[in-house]
C-alpha cells in the first residue's frame, strides 16, 4: 500500500484539473442548489423498493468514504435524478444507513487530504473496481457527453492505480449497466475475467436471484445469479426461457439437464453430486466454474457435454463407485457369448459399442475445452470394460492440467470384454486412459502422477 505522501505526489499531476474544479465551487454549489428540486424522500423510498442488494460497498471499512467520494463525481456537472436515483440504490444495496444527499457539502468541499482518505480506505478494501464501474454508470446516466467529468474519472483510476485493460472493461461493462444490456453482459463475462461477476449481477433488473419460480418466467434470455440450492434435480427443458444463464451460483447435489436450451454457468459451483449424472447439456457454456467432489454410478457420465465451450473449469476428487453387476461376475462367459451374438445380430452396432461400452467421467461431443483442471478424479469401480476419465468425440482439448488423475486400482479385477470388442472392431480401447479421443485432437495439455495411459487415440 502506497504512503499517503506517495499518493499526494500523484495528486499533483491532477493540479490543474483539481484547480479548475476548486475554482468552479460556487457555480457547482448553485447547481446542488437548483438540484434541490428533486424529491428525496421519494428517490430514498425507490431505491428501498430497488436495491443493489449485495453491493460491495457493504464491505467497506468506512462506508462514508466510499459515498462521499462517489458524490464527488456529482460536483464536477449538474446532477441528473437518475444519477441520484442510483447513489440511493448504492447505498441501500450496501447497507448504507445515512441519507446520502447529506454527504453533498462534504463532496463540494472535497480537499486533497480528504481525498487521498477516500482512495486509501477504497484500495484497501479492495473497491477499486466497484467504485469505477458506480463512477462511469453516474457518468453514463448523465446522458449528455462531459469532458471534464471523464477527465475526472481517468484522474482517479490513475491515483487508485487501475490498469488500462481493466478501466476498459468497467467502461464496457458500465455501457452494460446504463443500457439494462444483458446479452451484452453475458458475452463480456465469456471474455474476460468473472472474478466480480458476482458484484456486477445485481445492476441488471432482469436477474433473477430465486431459482424456484425461474421455471416460469416468460423471457427469452433468462439469468440467474447468486442463487444456492440442494438437492434438486432440474430439467431445463420444461423451463419458459429459450436460453438459461446461470452466474456465480451454488450448487450442492443438484443435477441439470437440457437437450433443447442454451444453458450458461458462469463462476458456479457444483459440490457433492451423487447421481448417475451431474450435468448433461446439449449446447452452452461453461466457465470458470467447480466440480468438487462428486461421483456418479459409472452408468453415465458425471459430465456429458455437447457443443458447449468449457474454460477455466477445475474439477476436484470427482470419481465412479463401484457398481459393477453381480450378475457380470457371475456369468462372465454367458455374457460375453450374448453380447456377441447381439453384435452379429445387429442389435449392436459399432458406434452404439463405442459411445457407450467405454465408461468415463467426462463425456464431451463436438465441444471445445481449454484451459480446466482435474485433480484426483479416479475411475474407483470394479468394471470389465474399458474406460477412460475424458472421453472426446470430435472435440478439442488444450492447455489442462490432469493431476493425480486415472484408476485407483492397479489392475481390471473381472475378466475384460475387449477380446470380443476387438474382434468387433478395431477402433475399441483395450486398457484405461486418462484421455480417450476419437476423432478428436489434444495440445499443450500436462499430465502429473496419472495412473493408466494418458493418451489413447481411436477413429
Amino acid at each position: 500500500m502506497e504512503t499517503i505522501a506517495q499518493l499526494q505526489n500523484k495528486l499533483q499531476e491532477a493540479a490543474d484539473l483539481l484547480a479548475s474544479v476548486t475554482h468552479e465551487l460556487d457555480a457547482h454549489r448553485n447547481a446542488g442548489a437548483a438540484a434541490e428540486i428533486f424529491d428525496f424522500a421519494r428517490l430514498r423510498c425507490d431505491a428501498e423498493n430497488h436495491p443493489y442488494t449485495g453491493h460491495p460497498a457493504a464491505r467497506c471499512s468506512m462506508p462514508e468514504l466510499y459515498h462521499l467520494l462517489l458524490l464527488t463525481v456529482l460536483t464536477t456537472a449538474e446532477a441528473k435524478e437518475a444519477q441520484w436515483l442510483h447513489l440511493y440504490r448504492i447505498a441501500k444495496g450496501a447497507d448504507y444507513t445515512q441519507d446520502v444527499h447529506d454527504l453533498l457539502l462534504g463532496a463540494h468541499a472535497m480537499t486533497d487530504a480528504r481525498m487521498v482518505e477516500c482512495i486509501e480506505c477504497i484500495r484497501r478494501d479492495n473497491l477499486t473496481r466497484a467504485f469505477l464501474l458506480d463512477a462511469m454508470i453516474l457518468t453514463l446516466l448523465r446522458e449528455e457527453e462531459d469532458t471534464s467529468l471523464l477527465e475526472y474519472i481517468a484522474e482517479l483510476a490513475v491515483l487508485m492505480e487501475v490498469p488500462p485493460a481493466e478501466i476498459t472493461e468497467v467502461i464496457q461493462l458500465a455501457k452494460c449497466v446504463a443500457a439494462q444490456d444483458a446479452e451484452r453482459y453475458i458475452e463480456l463475462l465469456g471474455k474476460s475475467s468473472i472474478e466480480h461477476a458476482k458484484e456486477t449481477a445485481f445492476y441488471f433488473h432482469q436477474i433473477v436471484h430465486d431459482i424456484d419460480s425461474a421455471a416460469h418466467h416468460n423471457t427469452k434470455h433468462l439469468i440467474i445469479a447468486n442463487v444456492s440450492k440442494k438437492d434438486t434435480h432440474i430439467n431445463l427443458d420444461e423451463w419458459n426461457a429459450m436460453r438459461i444463464s446461470f452466474i456465480m451460483c451454488d450448487f450442492e447435489n443438484m443435477t441439470f439437464k437440457s437437450k433443447q436450451k442454451h444453458v450458461d454457468f458462469l463462476g458456479c459451483t457444483f459440490k457433492k453430486v451423487y447421481h448417475k449424472c451431474g450435468v448433461s447439456l446439449a449446447k452452452g457454456t461453461i466457465m470458470a466454474s467447480h466440480f468438487q467432489d462428486c461421483k456418479t454410478n459409472g452408468a453415465k457420465p458425471l459430465v456429458e457435454l455437447t457443443n458447449v465451450e468449457i474454460s477455466t473449469t477445475r474439477f476436484t476428487h470427482c470419481f465412479s463407485e463401484n457398481t459393477e453387476d453381480e450378475f457380470l461376475t457371475n456369468n462372465t462367459k454367458l455374457v460375453e457369448a450374448m453380447a456377441a451374438a447381439a453384435f452379429a445380430a445387429g442389435y449392436i452396432t459399432e458406434e452404439k459399442l463405442l459411445t457407450n461400452h467405454t465408461k468415463c467421467l467426462f463425456l464431451i461431443r463436438n465441444t471445445t475445452m481449454t484451459e480446466c483442471q482435474f485433480t484426483d478424479c479416479n475411475w474407483d469401480e470394479i468394471t470389465s470394460s474399458p474406460f477412460s476419465i475424458i472421453q472426446a468425440e470430435n472435440s478439442i482439448i488444450q492447455n489442462c492440467l490432469l493431476k493425480d488423475c486415472g484408476s485407483t486400482r492397479s489392475a481390471l479385477s473381472l475378466p475384460s470384454f475387449s477380446h470380443i470388442f476387438k474382434s468387433m472392431t478395431s477402433a475399441s480401447p483395450s486398457s484405461p486412459s486418462i484421455l480417450l479421443l476419437r476423432n478428436s485432437t489434444q495440445k499443450n495439455n500436462s499430465f502429473q502422477n496419472c495412473i493408466g495411459e494418458e493418451i489413447q487415440q481411436t477413429s
